[in-house]
């Protein structure tokens, strides 16, 4: 039997299915901005110390980012989700369908995580991410008849082979080949916290991208010197 937030029937999410026409979301792996930022997305949230030293992380480089949960994380961790929020991050919703769920239960399963999102932590976002492998095309239709966003990411930072590495100086030529020389503006890297050896490995990672291939290219104007007008500078 599939488990519905209160008001929803599998009726309801037919019609609503029925109105979207089969439209299905697009996988955004950048977003398009004028805006001078590079945007990072985190997945993980069972190892609470890596959380915490992400969180220290983007805090240290004044830095935003969008942390995507799944409906077990929220049952099973919610200490270090409200750790986020306090930080002034930004939740997202983080799917994971099995082979043997359909249409209606990845919208239920959307709608259940909405639902807790809501009432424990008073937060209502539209962003989808998966958590890994290849996204099929009922997932996309249940995104898009939820009117939800698709967030995926055109740099994961985090593979198999890097579980034990040590230093970001070992992984970083391994992701971003040296001639690739700095982020675009409005690309999407993704890094999972919980995976590595090191608690504090995600976190490191993150600044090292940062001072490698984002801070890489900050200027001043012609009148001014990094620093003092920030709203000058663009890294």
């Amino acid at each position: 039997k599939i488990k519905l937030p209160k008001g929803w029937t599998v009726a309801s999410i037919e019609a609503l299915r029925n109105e979207n026409h089969g439209a299905k979301a697009e996988e955004e792996k950048l977003i398009y901005t004028i805006d001078p930022s590079v945007i990072f997305t985190f997945t993980g949230m069972a190892n609470k110390k890596s959380v915490d030293a992400v969180l220290s992380a983007l805090q240290e480089i004044d830095g935003k980012g969008t942390f995507f949960v799944t409906e077990i994380e929220l049952r099973r961790y919610p200490d270090a989700i409200r750790s986020v929020v306090d930080a002034g991050q930004e939740i997202g919703i983080c799917i994971y369908p099995r082979p043997e769920q359909d249409f209606v239960d990845i919208c239920a399963e959307i709608l259940r995580i909405k639902e807790i999102l809501k009432r424990k932590f008073n937060i209502e976002t539209q962003l989808i991410k998966q958590f890994s492998g290849v996204i099929r095309e009922d997932t996309k239709e249940a995104i898009a008849t939820m009117g939800c966003r698709l967030i995926s990411s055109n740099i994961n930072a985090v593979q198999n082979r890097h579980k034990d590495y040590q230093t970001a100086e070992q992984i970083l030529p391994e992701i971003l080949e040296p001639a690739v020389y700095s982020r675009g503006r409005g690309w999407i890297i993704n890094i999972r916290m919980e995976f590595y050896t090191r608690d504090s490995w995600a976190a490191e990672l993150t600044l090292h991208i940062k001072r490698k291939k984002i801070g890489n290219i900050a200027y001043n104007s012609y009148d001014d010197v990094y620093g003092v007008k920030p709203e000058n500078d663009l890294g």
